[in-house]
């Protein structure tokens, strides 16, 4: 069973990757909305100024602003940075009444929620696209399998598909010929195909199911035919 888990069991894997990543990280973007939400419900909003800034490139980057409450002055570090933001710029702020130092900037809500929201929904997309896709293939092929024309075909050639690399593998891609009724021979290229050099190799024929009505659709069945011989899939 081994070509069936380094192919199936790897996208599996990385769908599942992206698909947690992204759920986790939308969840993370709407649990800080909250936060923010609860904060600035009983914050009170003012205008600061901009004092200092650290924008090294080791993600600490922040922003220092001072600010008067009740004429007192006050002096926070805000955890939000904009590359228009200048020194001596005035920002909008909110803090807490009982804690004047506990501070954050009126924009920093909103990227603090987008940004993770949209990143987390790409890798969601990602993982769901690939799961369709997959999905889709499968129905499809297993459609064929059932209702379609067998044809039994010769492999004529086997090469390997450069573009396409998984786990540091290329696949390979069998062409085939057979002869449909009332079509006469026909060329039929199999989807990406992970084994040995070896196995397939072994290869000699191979069954196709075809769509009867549209012989462009067609599933060249060559996981059964390495099993068949005897070579592991």
């Amino acid at each position: 069973m081994r070509i069936q888990f380094n192919n199936k069991f790897f996208f599996a894997f990385f769908s599942a990757i992206f698909l947690i990543v992204g759920t986790t990280t939308m969840i993370a973007a709407f649990y800080v909305d909250k936060n923010y939400k609860e904060f600035f419900a009983t914050a009170v909003k003012t205008t600061a100024v901009i004092e200092d800034m650290n924008t090294s490139s080791d993600n600490d980057s922040y922003t220092v602003v001072t600010y008067t409450v009740n004429g007192r002055p006050y002096r926070a570090r805000l955890g939000f940075y904009s590359s228009s933001f200048r020194i001596g710029q005035p920002i909008d702020i909110a803090y807490q009444p009982q804690n004047p130092i506990n501070a954050r900037a009126i924009d920093e809500a909103d990227f603090a929620f987008i940004v993770p929201l949209i990143i987390g929904s790409v890798f969601v997309i990602i993982a769901l696209s690939i799961i369709a896709f997959r999905l889709t293939r499968a129905l499809g092929n297993s459609r064929l399998k059932r209702n379609g024309v067998i044809v039994n075909a010769e492999v004529v050639d086997v090469t390997v598909n450069n573009n396409v690399t998984v786990n540091g593998r290329h696949p390979f891609i069998v062409e085939c010929c057979g002869t449909l009724k009332g079509m006469g021979q026909l060329t039929f290229r199999s989807k990406n195909v992970y084994c040995s050099r070896n196995e397939i190799a072994q290869l000699h024929t191979v069954t196709v199911y075809v769509n009867p009505d549209n012989p462009t659709r067609y599933f060249v069945d060559v996981k059964e035919a390495l099993t068949q011989s005897t070579a592991t899939f």
